[in-house]
């Protein structure tokens, strides 16, 4: 009997056994792909007795699934009613040649390398009577009679919930893609923020401009329902999604004046089809993805061929017009003020930091995950709650707005 208490001790046994052992069955809470412990279960895939796998919180990756579709000996634990958490496999020659891991290591890459567990090895020269070997065989037996096989159409819808949950965790976690750190959620006061309490500080905002703010928001929301594009509407109108139109009954210069972004208001005015197009991988309703929001980039910088006259500023003005529910305008009067509340720093051009450093700390924020309120001003904050955190750390440069 033997404890294993780091991951490359853990690894060295797994491989140890499954390569010396005749057969091999598991039950895990979760499994996933490309490191050497999965490898190694591939090269002896013909090994496996049985192997159930548990997809609670869709932390199994999709991959792993996917290399097991067909195998009729590993199956999955569906039941979301209760949570699927053994860890064990066990390796087996023959009844006196058995050794089994158990602790608290799922079949995953951080388990396997970075992850902090303790595991139990021990084999049958430790249970003389046999009763833990036959423990372990009903255990198996109970939870295969209990999971069920993938069926392909199955495995696509995981895979789209997968990655939704895989970046919710991600920041859950801390983990942001940030190289260079950031204030941990729970040190994040903004992030613990309910959404009533978000709710007063932007009604007490001390410059006045809640219903300036709304009326933005609201003809904005109008111009992309009716007009569709930014390439469809009138120079006027583009003019003010882009945040330097004269104030008129719609004070667009509130979330980010762009009034001295020269080149960007020579595309706008000129009608880039380069920015309209970069709108438009942004949805006008439902979930923004990554990916939506990396296709924006790649089209807003087409604009802009070799000329570095570009920045988050005009960028996510573009981008909080559209989707106020998602963006905020990071322009130099929050800048200081919003990336201090999250322990970051961000460049000029940090455009996929944005995202990640930015976007992802809000989408994990209580304020922003709580439900659309019935009462009609709050309603309309709600709708533009990220774009709304200009107002909390606005703070106007000497000059005239």
């Amino acid at each position: 009997m033997r404890l294993l208490t780091t991951s490359a001790s853990l690894e060295t046994t797994f491989e140890r056994l499954i390569d010396r052992h005749k057969k091999l069955s598991f039950a895990v809470a979760w499994a996933s792909h490309n490191f050497p412990g999965h490898d190694r279960l591939l090269k002896h895939k013909r090994k496996i007795q049985q192997g159930i796998v548990g997809i609670h919180f869709y932390q199994t990756h999709p991959s792993f699934i996917e290399h097991f579709l067909s195998d009729d000996r590993v199956k999955f634990f569906k039941d979301s009613s209760e949570l699927f958490h053994p860890k064990f496999y066990l390796f087996e020659t023959s009844a006196a040649d058995w050794s089994c891991i158990i602790g608290s290591a799922n079949f995953t890459a951080a388990a396997f390398s970075t992850n902090v567990e303790a595991c139990l090895l021990f084999d049958a020269s430790d249970d003389p009577s046999g009763a833990t070997k036959k423990g372990l065989d009903k255990a198996l037996a109970r939870y295969w009679k209990s999971a069920e096989s993938f069926e392909p159409d199955e495995l696509e819808q995981y895979r789209s919930l997968w990655k939704l949950f895989h970046q919710r965790r991600k920041g859950m976690a801390g983990d942001f893609g940030d190289k260079s750190g950031g204030r941990p959620p729970l040190r994040t006061p903004l992030l613990k923020t309910p959404w009533h309490a978000y709710y007063q500080r932007v009604l007490a905002d001390e410059h006045h401009g809640i219903d300036k703010r709304i009326a933005v928001l609201e003809e904005a929301r109008r111009l992309f329902e009716t007009k569709g594009s930014l390439s469809h509407m009138s120079k006027a109108e583009r003019q003010g999604i882009a945040g330097f139109a004269p104030d008129g009954a719609i004070p667009w210069g509130w979330f980010g004046s762009m009034f001295g972004a020269g080149v960007f208001k020579n595309l706008v005015n000129a009608n880039s089809p380069d920015l309209s197009h970069a709108l438009d991988a942004i949805p006008m309703r439902g979930e923004v993805r990554r990916d939506d929001y990396l296709q924006f980039i790649d089209a807003y910088l087409g604009a802009y061929p070799g000329n570095r006259r570009h920045g988050l500023a005009t960028a996510t003005r573009l981008l909080a017009m559209k989707r106020p529910d998602y963006f905020v305008c990071l322009d130099s009067e929050n800048r200081d003020g919003l990336c201090k509340a999250f322990g970051i720093k961000l460049g000029h051009h940090d455009y996929q930091r944005y995202w990640d450093s930015v976007i992802e700390r809000i989408l994990i924020s209580e304020w922003w995950m709580s439900p659309r309120p019935a009462v009609a001003r709050a309603r309309a904050i709600w709708d533009g709650r990220a774009a709304f955190l200009d107002s909390l750390y606005y703070t106007p440069k000497p000059r005239t707005r």
